[in-house]
């Protein structure tokens, strides 16, 4: 189900760097996802997150965070057990990671028996430790660790980095494809159409930015404006339609 109170967020974060948003009253709805009431006319507004898709034989963003969010939280599971102290504790793993969910339980043993091993800090104020290069489990590259700031909470989170893939203007494209039976809804709803296609970084797709390619190409589309919200910027490109 959408998740209308992010969408209405995105649509806030498009007005505060869109001069000439519609000024009228913003009602919710389905195909669009909003809809701005005007004396000439509605303007629908379809939000859309960027997800890049996998390579051929890649495993998708989403589920490879999956996999090191579960494999760290298994740790500190097991770090608590064996009567480990309350920590903070960061794992940032060799791009691409090299386990699987059939290894996670060596992987985080692993992970728990080298923070075991490491001086942790005493209190917040002590700063950081990291975990010393030969005491490292394969497949990770780092580990730092500080105090927790009351001695009980404990956090534990892996690294949501890597390489940050640049957006082609053919996958915009596959996007714009993608939303055709949309947009033919929203006709009949609406004077003029425009879509947000938002690039958040919290939401666990993989990192892009868009490609000066993608920024500059002219693109074929029926929307009467297209854009790319950086959500978290916040930041918006204008897509440019062709002809």
């Amino acid at each position: 189900m959408p998740n209308k109170r992010l969408e209405r967020w995105y649509l806030e974060q498009l007005k505060s760097e869109l001069p000439d948003f519609p000024t009228g009253e913003v009602e919710p709805g389905e195909s669009p996802d909003f809809v701005v009431r005007e004396p000439e006319g509605s303007v629908g507004i379809e939000i859309t997150v960027f997800h890049r898709a996998p390579a051929h034989g890649e495993r998708p963003h989403q589920e490879l965070q999956s996999l090191k969010d579960g494999v760290v939280d298994l740790a500190r599971r097991m770090h608590h057990e064996s009567g480990g102290p309350a920590l903070y504790v960061t794992v940032f793993f060799h791009e691409p990671i090299a386990f699987n969910k059939r290894s996670a339980q060596s992987v985080a043993a692993a992970i728990a028996g080298a923070v075991s091993q490491t001086a942790v800090p005493s209190s917040i104020g002590d700063g950081s430790r990291s975990v010393a290069w030969d005491h490292l489990p394969d497949g990770v590259v780092a580990i730092t660790i500080y105090a927790s700031v009351d001695g009980a909470d404990r956090l534990w989170s892996a690294d949501a980095g890597g390489w940050v893939a640049p957006v082609t203007a053919n996958e915009i494209d596959v996007v714009l494809r993608g939303k055709q039976s949309m947009l033919t809804i929203a006709r009949t709803k609406c004077r003029r159409v425009w879509l947000v296609v938002v690039n958040d970084v919290f939401s666990r797709a993989a990192p892009v930015e868009l490609s000066d390619e993608a920024r500059h190409h002219l693109y074929p589309y029926g929307f009467n404006r297209v854009f790319w919200l950086d959500a978290h910027a916040p930041a918006i490109t204008e897509l440019k339609r062709a002809g």
